[in-house]
């Protein structure tokens, strides 16, 4: 069973947290940790999968961590949370970033994608800044497919759900969700057979 470690000084936030990610995401065993040095204690014990920390603690910050943790952990897949733009430099080798406030399923996609991708930690685009150069391998391109289409499959049902069984609406969703998921698929089955041939850009 694999182990997720969320590190964040609000305890009351670590909770909820963890529990929804017990809830959403099956066969998930969640700790928490409330600083830095209860983090390292705790990777060393546990050895988690993945590791899930808010930006700001009292003793550090979560970019800083992560990067303390890889050595330990160099399987183990990094998700950074914080309420504010961090440092580019910050989210090195971070497989996630997600921005204070999010819906719990987004960090329950994130986690099921890191999950069931190969753990090579890809590079992070935060939208919410300028676009800037990066290079993805193979291997990075999967994962971004992969949480892509998770959360296509999750608009689909959640717009299916909701529709009341609108015939208009349900043919939009068969026509371009629908598709969209398949193309992706087959683009993730062709690097997948194809293996890494370089940097995308």
């Amino acid at each position: 069973m694999p182990t997720a470690l969320i590190v964040d000084d609000n305890l009351t936030l670590a909770f909820f947290t963890a529990r929804n990610l017990q809830r959403d995401v099956p066969n998930l065993k969640v700790i928490t940790a409330a600083t830095c040095e209860e983090a390292h204690r705790s990777a060393q014990e546990n050895s988690p999968r993945v590791v899930i920390a808010d930006y700001k603690l009292a003793d550090g910050n979560g970019g800083v961590l992560a990067h303390e943790l890889r050595s330990v952990l160099p399987q183990s897949l990094f998700i950074i949370i914080s309420g504010e733009t961090v440092p580019e430099n910050a989210l090195d080798g971070v497989f996630g970033f997600l921005r204070k406030p999010y819906e719990a399923s987004a960090l329950a996609d994130l986690v099921k994608a890191g999950l069931s991708a190969t753990p090579s930690p890809p590079p992070i685009i935060d939208l919410a800044e300028p676009c800037v150069q990066l290079h993805f391998d193979g291997h990075s391109v999967q994962n971004k497919l992969a949480i892509l289409l998770v959360g296509l499959r999750a608009l689909d049902t959640d717009l299916r759900a909701h529709t009341e069984n609108d015939e208009r609406v349900t043919r939009i969703l068969d026509k371009y969700i629908s598709g969209m998921s398949a193309s992706i698929m087959e683009v993730s089955r062709m690097i997948a057979k194809n293996g890494p041939r370089g940097d995308v850009q």
